[in-house]
């Protein structure tokens, strides 16, 4: 008798979606996005932080 039990599931990790430090990190470096496969509230915040430090 073996003594290692093998169900055959595979364990997966979800995936934790960025969140606002992400956002405000990647609008202060300039990162490249393409903003028509992020979510609008994304696109939205990473667009406001520059014109918003901009008139700062």
């Amino acid at each position: 008798m073996s003594d290692s039990i093998d169900s055959g599931l595979a364990v997966t990790t979800a995936e934790r979606p960025p969140g606002l430090w992400s956002a405000v990190r990647e609008a202060v470096l300039g990162t490249e996005q393409d903003f028509t496969e992020i979510s609008i509230s994304r696109a939205i915040t990473i667009l406001a932080i520059p014109m918003v430090l901009e008139m700062a």
